[in-house]
């Protein structure tokens, strides 16, 4: 018999969950975490916390509605879209407040998402229902789609895929920024291209297109021995990222902010050791047409401005062509060590690591004029 796509799908992601050593895997997280219920439950186990499930979720949903409806007795505001959130939180509360279960009787909880890019016959739905019910069927957990113990991540990017857990309650792609801008960059991916760039004790890291401070921040705060500077040719951003910075208690004065414009900084020849920036990608910023002439002017700028021969930059956009245009012009002064793909809010983009020549800075082929 023919095999519809879906039904190849589910079995190539399920025999290849099937193949990972996820007892190996649970174990580990159980050590981390401390968790002392019952990791791998037998058939009878799991038919006995299921019941038990289901009774402390219509006890938990009915002590939830109570509290809600008295919220909006008490006259306080909801918005639409918070009350979602807001009943999800009070039956998480209520779950923990109701949960009299001995840690003996207690079976695993998980839930497993997925995270998809690129084209496909499937959902991300439809891939982790496939591999949340197969590891169902292997382990015999049981499922809590709100607040699990253990937090499966299924990732698909075009054809690749691969498996990881959550170490956290919570994503930490927000730990540093409390005020967001329009193109605000998660912490985690800043954490990725400092990585990358791999700042050493003394080192003065330049984020020119600063935007709300997303990098400069998570420099400061994770590397202590280095000096930060940033800016922005908008106001609004430089503004953005004093608020953010003012929410930080370890950053003291190694960080400082200027609003300047990247195609002529007011920096010294050569002062500057690491420079890591998102470029626009032309699409909610700029444009594809101007970054042509953008990119190589930057790359020039910056070019004058790292240390010859040890200063490096990290750059991150989505636009490749305006890119590879602006490193073949300027192959004289930079050169290409890496190229990285990273997904940024669903989009394609790239992280380049480039190294500074030992030559000196020609000249723009086309000199960026200032708008009046």
């Amino acid at each position: 018999s023919i095999k519809s796509p879906k039904i190849e799908v589910a079995q190539t992601l399920q025999s290849m969950i099937s193949d990972v050593d996820v007892k190996k895997i649970v174990n580990v997280w159980a050590k981390k975490h401390t968790y002392d219920g019952i990791l791998f439950p037998t058939i009878e186990e799991y038919k006995c916390a299921q019941l038990e499930e289901s009774k402390l979720r219509e006890l938990a949903s009915a002590t939830a509605e109570a509290k809600y409806r008295a919220i909006l007795d008490s006259g306080s505001v909801v918005e639409e879209k918070q009350k979602r959130s807001l009943l999800n939180m009070l039956r998480g509360e209520a779950c923990k407040e109701h949960d009299s279960r001995k840690a003996e009787t207690r079976v695993l909880k998980f839930r497993l998402t997925c995270a998809r890019n690129g084209q496909h016959r499937f959902t991300s739905e439809d891939a982790a229902a496939y591999v949340g019910g197969k590891l169902q069927d292997l382990y015999f957990w049981v499922v809590d789609l709100s607040h699990p113990d253990l937090e499966f991540v299924l990732f698909i990017r075009n054809e690749a895929v691969s498996y990881g857990i959550s170490l956290t309650k919570s994503s930490k792609h927000r730990r540093n920024i409390k005020y967001f801008g329009p193109m605000t960059l998660r912490a985690t991916i800043c954490a990725g291209m400092l990585r990358l760039a791999a700042p050493q004790l003394g080192d003065i890291v330049v984020d020119p297109m600063c935007g709300g401070g997303s990098i400069p921040i998570e420099a400061t705060c994770t590397h202590p021995g280095i000096y930060c500077l940033c800016g922005d040719r908008s106001p609004a951003a430089v503004e953005r990222t004093h608020n953010n910075i003012a929410q930080q208690e370890h950053i003291g004065s190694r960080l400082d902010t200027f609003t300047w414009t990247v195609t002529s900084l007011p920096l010294k020849d050569q002062s500057v050791d690491v420079f890591i920036t998102d470029l626009p990608f032309g699409k909610r910023s700029g444009s594809v047409a101007n970054n042509r002439v953008l990119y190589e002017n930057i790359l020039i700028e910056m070019a004058r401005v790292v240390r010859s021969k040890t200063g490096r930059a990290v750059l991150l956009t989505a636009d490749r062509r305006s890119m590879a245009l602006a490193l073949k012009i300027t192959a004289t002064t930079w050169r290409l060590e890496r190229k990285l793909n990273v997904n940024v809010g669903g989009l394609e983009a790239r992280v380049y690591l480039l190294h500074r020549k030992g030559t000196s800075v020609a000249p723009p082929s086309h000199p960026h004029k200032k708008k009046t």
